[in-house]
């Protein structure tokens, strides 16, 4: 089955239907919007939410950010500190440091750490301002490609809405995986369990103890078969927000696979009995914090449905522990690369996922004579990459392998069009000297 698409790759009568209001659903409205194709994105909550704690994106997608017009505002939140620390668990010594001044001196942009709220807000702002057609409050309990002349999404009242293409962007228990493959793929428990928690950062900076972990950076405490991390947002003398997060072994009680369930202050505490005085204070300053079960499945077979209508992103495809400090950025790429593929194609035809646990183990393992290659972010390498001039550079010959058509060219005129829309070199480039903090 096919889609025959405009010449101009542009029209109000293709429609793309969005499912899942994160951030991989969100990537994907705006890069089909900047493209000119007409977007519903269906959500089930009622619109942006503020829950949250911390996200952290790489320079391989905070490129995409700043060619989209939000990089600027985020980086106004964001953790400006120089280093992220990695710590002796016991002691606090810093074993090894990661240099965030690197990263825009080599790849001309940053990494982007940050309150997930507001970053999700602005990404919010900018589907809207785009003109994507936002439905809320609207929970889909199924999809169906054979049932009519294009597929479609089951809502729980029953209603059912079509388009030409789906994007399932619906998180780690997409249901759209009964159609794409055919069987369910339940999320199973990774063994592994992280209380989380987001609050203002002042009882931080009153405490003289805690105070210099204000500082803008994130500060890693490993070993023992467990991790924590203390960040802190915006730049030193401007910190607004605090985040920590502990991760440790899921012994199957308290934690559940409700993101938000709540957890006790008093049980982080116990589990890091004997750790670093300085992270136990700064753990003791939050009001409260959230007991998540980090779920997980085995890389899927395939993303895309048999008729190529319907398609899996972000955690629906990929899921990535947060130790990978990757899901969320990779869940930008996927949307900023469907985006230009739909832009370019003339019709439509009928896993990275490991280095979250290596980075676990990796923590987990160490101790004050762990080599800086085992306490190293091992997703690094994915930095420079640059998935929207990737899907404009190799869009033609995946297409041809694909279609089986070894004769098969993007017409000139759309990739000129699809190029602009990208806007590839106006991105503003993020220098070294915009962290703050000692060499």
């Amino acid at each position: 089955m096919t889609i025959d698409l405009p010449q101009n790759g542009i029209s109000e009568d293709f429609k793309v239907l969005v499912v899942g209001g994160g951030f991989g659903g969100l990537s994907s409205a705006i890069a089909c919007a900047r493209e000119g194709l007409s977007v519903e994105l269906i959500e089930r909550g009622n619109g942006p939410s503020p829950y949250g704690d911390a996200i952290g994106f790489g320079p391989n997608a905070s490129r995409i950010a700043l060619r989209w017009g939000v990089g600027e505002e985020m980086w106004k939140y964001a953790s400006q500190g120089r280093y992220f620390n990695v710590r002796d668990a016991m002691t606090g010594k810093i074993l090894h440091r990661e240099d965030n001044a690197a990263l825009p001196a080599q790849l001309g942009y940053p990494m982007m750490g940050g309150p997930r709220a507001k970053f999700y807000s602005l990404l919010w702002d900018k589907a809207v301002e785009l003109g994507v057609k936002m439905r809320t409050n609207t929970p889909v309990d199924g999809y169906e490609e054979d049932a009519g002349p294009r597929p479609c999404v089951v809502l729980k009242k029953g209603e059912k809405v079509s388009a030409d293409v789906i994007l399932a962007a619906d998180g780690i228990k997409s249901k759209a995986k009964l159609v794409v493959f055919g069987y369910d793929d339940p999320p199973r428990s990774s063994g592994y369990a992280v209380y989380r928690a987001f609050a203002p950062a002042d009882a931080l900076l009153s405490d003289p103890l805690t105070a210099p972990l204000a500082d803008g950076c994130a500060h890693s405490w490993v070993g023992h078969d467990m991790h924590g991390i203390i960040g802190t947002f915006g730049k030193p003398g401007s910190i607004s927000h605090m985040s920590f997060a502990v991760t440790r072994k899921d012994t199957g009680g308290g934690a559940i696979e409700s993101w938000n369930a709540p957890g006790k202050l008093e049980d982080v505490l116990a589990c890091l009995d004997g750790w670093d005085p300085v992270l136990r204070a700064g753990i003791s300053k939050f009001p409260s914090c959230i007991d998540w079960k980090l779920s997980w499945h085995d890389p899927l077979p395939t993303w895309v449905s048999k008729d190529g209508r319907i398609t899996l992103l972000g955690d629906a495809a990929h899921n990535f522990l947060p130790t990978s400090i990757q899901g969320g950025s990779m869940a930008w790429e996927d949307g900023a690369t469907l985006g230009i593929c739909l832009a370019l194609a003339d019709k439509t035809p009928s896993g990275g996922g490991e280095s979250g646990r290596q980075q676990r183990d990796n923590w987990h393992k160490a101790d004050a004579t762990a080599s800086p290659d085992k306490l190293a972010l091992t997703t690094s390498g994915f930095y420079d990459h640059d998935a929207q001039r990737y899907a404009l550079d190799h869009f033609e010959g995946v297409a041809r392998g694909v279609l089986g058509d070894g004769s098969f060219k993007v017409d000139l005129a759309r990739l000129e069009k699809a190029t602009a829309n990208v806007n590839l070199d106006a991105a503003a480039r993020c220098q070294a000297g915009d962290f703050y903090g000692p060499e």
